[in-house]
C-alpha cells in the first residue's frame, strides 16, 4: 500500500508541481486552506501533511499543534517554495521552539522521507530525553563544506578536492591512514592525497572526511572498556563490505556510495554515548562483558532505553547527510521496522555489520552461537546468501 500525503496550499500551480515531484512515493491529495485539513483527516489516514509556508492563514506552530491533536500519527512538514519549481523542507520538528532551515540537494521526496525519519526518532521519549545530554559532538570544519561544494558542482574538479585536503596536514594524514587500512581493502598503498582522491572519487572522499571529523572528537577523552581504535577498524570494514554488497544488488547511481558512508558512520552513536555518558555507557559495556557474541545494542536498550543507532542518526542529521545514509545509521539493527521497496543501503549496512561482527568474533562463525538480534539478519537474507557474502567480501577484510 502506498504512503499517503496531503498537500495544503492555495497555490495551484505550485502544489500541482509538488504533487508530481512526490507522486512516485506517495498517493497525494490536496486542500487549499489549512482550515480544511481536519475535515480531510477525518476522511483518510495520511502519513505526511505538507503545509505551504506561503499560507498566511495559519502559523507554523498552530499547524503543527493542530496536526498533533487531529492526527498524531501523521508527520507535519512545512515546505518552502522559493519559486514554483524549487521545493525545500523548511521547518523540522520543533526543538526548543527553534525551527531549522535546511536546504538539501536531495530530491524533495527524499527530503520528506528524511523528515519523517527524524520525527520518528524525536518522538521516541527515551531518545528525546537523552538527546540534550549529547553536548560533545563533532563539528563541521570549513574544508568539509568546500569539498562537498566542489563534489556537488557540475564543474567540480577532483584535483581541487585533493588540493583542499592537502592544505590540511592532519586531515591528509588521517585520510591516507584510512585509505591504506587493510580494512578498506585497497590493492595498493597511497602516499599522497592526490592519488587517493583520484582513485576513490569525490563521494567516497566526502564520506572519509565526515568519518575523520567524527572520530577526531575522541582525541580529547580517555575511555574505560571502550576502544575507539577497534570501532574505527570495524567501521571501515563495514563501510567497505556494505559498498560491495550494494554493488552486487543495485546498479542505481549513488547507492554503493550511500552504503559505504552508512557503513562508515553506522556506529558513531557508540562513540557519542561513550563520550557524553561515560558512567552509564560503562554499565552497558560491562553487561556485554567479553562475550564476542554479545549485543551492545540490546544492552543499550536495557540500560538506556535507546541505542547508538538512534543517537547517531539524530546527531548526523544536523550535517544534512542524505536520507538513505541516515536511514542506514538509524535502523541498521532493525531494518524490518521500515517498509521499503527493493534492496537499499540500509539493507547492505545491516548485513555487512553482522558479517563483519561475526567474522571478528569467530573464524568459524557457528550460527548456533549468534545472538538473537544478529540471527534475525541471517534469517532475513538466508544462510546461503549471507555465507556467499561472507566468503567473497568479508574474508579478506
Amino acid at each position: 500500500m502506498s504512503a499517503c500525503a496531503l498537500i495544503v496550499s492555495d497555490h495551484q500551480k505550485g502544489s500541482g508541481l509538488l504533487s508530481e515531484r512526490i507522486g512516485a512515493a506517495y498517493a497525494v491529495d490536496r486542500v487549499c486552506q489549512p482550515g480544511d485539513v481536519v475535515e480531510q483527516l477525518e476522511e483518510r489516514r495520511y502519513d505526511v501533511v505538507l503545509l505551504d509556508s506561503r499560507s498566511e492563514s495559519v502559523s507554523d506552530d498552530a499547524f503543527i499543534n493542530t496536526m498533533r491533536q487531529a492526527a498524531p500519527e501523521a508527520i507535519p512538514v512545512i515546505f518552502d517554495a522559493e519559486d514554483e519549481n524549487d521545493f525545500k523542507v523548511r521547518t523540522r520538528v520543533p526543538r526548543d521552539g527553534i525551527a531549522n532551515y535546511v536546504h538539501c540537494e536531495e530530491p524533495f521526496s527524499d527530503q520528506i522521507a528524511r523528515e519523517c525519519l527524524v520525527v520518528r526518532l524525536f518522538e521516541d521519549e527515551c531518545t528525546r530525553r537523552i538527546q540534550p545530554l549529547i553536548t560533545r559532538t563533532p563539528t563541521q570544519r570549513g574544508i568539509y563544506h568546500r569539498v562537498v561544494e566542489e563534489v556537488n558542482s557540475p564543474r567540480g574538479s577532483l584535483e581541487r578536492v585533493a588540493e583542499f585536503i592537502s592544505s590540511d596536514p592532519m586531515l591528509t594524514a588521517r585520510v591516507l591512514q584510512m585509505v591504506n587500512s587493510a580494512a578498506l581493502g585497497m590493492r595498493r598503498r597511497f602516499v599522497d592525497a592526490h592519488e587517493a582522491v583520484l582513485m576513490l572519487g569525490g563521494e567516497r572522499i566526502k564520506s572519509l572526511i565526515v568519518f575523520v571529523e567524527v572520530f577526531s572528537i575522541c582525541e580529547k577523552f580517555r575511555f574505560i572498556r571502550f576502544s575507539p581504535e577497534k570501532l574505527w577498524r570495524h567501521s571501515l570494514a563495514v563501510g567497505r563490505v556494505a559498498r560491495e554488497i550494494m554493488r552486487t544488488q543495485s546498479r542505481k547511481s549513488g547507492d554503493a556510495d550511500a552504503a559505504f558512508t552508512g557503513g562508515l558512520l553506522h556506529d558513531v552513536g557508540k562513540l557519542l554515548l561513550a563520550i557524553n555518558l561515560p558512567d552509564r555507557y560503562r554499565e552497558v559495556l560491562e553487561d556485554v562483558g567479553d562475550n564476542p557474541w554479545g549485543d551492545v545494542w540490546a544492552s543499550e536498550l536495557k540500560f538506556l532505553q535507546t541505542s547508538h543507532a538512534e543517537v547517531g542518526a539524530m546527531i548526523l542529521e544536523s550535517w544534512n547527510l542524505p536520507y538513505p545514509i541516515l536511514e542506514a545509521v538509524g535502523y541498521h539493527h532493525s531494518p524490518n521496522r521500515l517498509s521499503k521497496e527493493g534492496f537499499t543501503p540500509l539493507d547492505a549496512v545491516s548485513a555487512a555489520n553482522v558479517l563483519v561482527q561475526d567474522e571478528g568474533a569467530s573464524d568459524d562463525g557457528p550460527l548456533e552461537e549468534i545472538s538473537p538480534v544478529r540471527r534475525k539478519i541471517w534469517d532475513h537474507w538466508g544462510v546461503d546468501q549471507m555465507l556467499e557474502w561472507r566468503e567473497t567480501l568479508v574474508s579478506d577484510t
